[in-house]
């Protein structure tokens, strides 16, 4: 299993740190996030179609995390 750490922010001000881990998924790349907190989130990147089973994601459709790591992905650092 491979382990990342990372630094998810929309703001400079909040910044929240995750490890990643990959996680099968029937499309896509899957990956769940782990929070310091405990909290964690399944997020599976497939572009435009891609999900997160947080909060805002759930209720508006888009959020940091899917946000954060697709901008990795294109970058290459992910």
């Amino acid at each position: 299993m491979l382990v990342i750490r990372v630094k998810l922010s929309k703001t400079r001000e909040q910044l929240d740190s995750y490890t990643l881990e990959p996680i099968p998924s029937d499309f896509g790349r899957g990956l769940l996030l782990h929070k310091a907190d405990g909290t964690s989130y399944a997020v599976c990147l497939s572009g435009p179609d891609s999900t997160c089973d947080c909060k805002g994601h759930v209720s508006h459709g888009h959020c940091k995390h899917v946000e954060s790591l697709l901008a990795l992905q294109q970058r290459g650092k992910l």
